[in-house]
């Protein structure tokens, strides 16, 4: 029942992102394609058919690799949410038992051991956060420099915005999820981490916005 519960959340999850991901990918990236194509030519006539054969183009050729993007951020995203217990529905039900009952004895109670606080130890989720992000700011750093024409570039940033946002939430997830396990995260790596990933959203977010403008 719960992994039905799991694949279900995970398809509808999937779904709504791969639709929100592709259609406002193609939309805005488009739309900056076809305005940047018309002040390319600013004594056409013919400005619509400028700007429509413009964004025909750009969906033509870079349609599945959009799609390919927004796949694969979709599938990660609600495969994530479905199985990592976030969702209320889709956490395992407690399995705690009461205790068995003490042996009766005629002297006193013995002093309860006090509550142990877990530490952070070996690679725990903060390190593997900080990691994931350094090994995201090093792809995005040499990568997206390869891109040759401005329609590949844009689409680039537009995805590399994307991913960053999604990297951001996942953050908070693990910090939500893991922070009372037996191996919490380093509370100085999870906020490197966290300050790093919202600089990169900060710096993406300028960079879209001088796309638009």
């Amino acid at each position: 029942m719960l992994l039905l519960k799991r694949l279900a959340t995970a398809a509808v999850v999937f779904v709504l992102l791969f639709c929100l991901l592709f259609f406002t990918t193609l939309v805005v990236a488009g739309g900056i394609v076809a305005s940047k194509a018309v002040k390319d030519n600013p004594d056409a006539q013919k400005k619509a058919d400028i700007a429509r054969k413009a964004g025909e183009e750009f969906g033509t050729k870079y349609g599945v690799p959009i799609g390919f993007g927004a796949l694969v951020l979709a599938s990660a995203t609600a495969l994530a949410l479905s199985f990592s217990g976030i969702l209320p529905w889709c956490r395992k039900p407690s399995s705690e038992q009461e205790p068995p009952p003490m042996p009766e004895s005629s002297g006193a109670e013995p002093p309860l051991a006090a509550p142990v606080a877990c530490k952070p130890h070996g690679f725990d989720p903060g390190l593997q956060c900080l990691a994931v992000t350094l090994a995201f700011w090093v792809v995005v750093r040499f990568l997206l420099p390869l891109a040759k024409t401005f329609a590949s570039a844009l689409v680039g940033t537009i995805v590399t915005f994307l991913a960053v946002t999604s990297l951001n939430v996942a953050l908070v997830f693990v910090w939500v999820r893991t922070r009372k396990s037996a191996n919490p995260p380093r509370t100085w790596a999870i906020a490197w981490a966290a300050a790093w990933a919202g600089l990169m959203l900060l710096s993406w977010l300028y960079i879209m916005f001088s796309e638009l403008a």
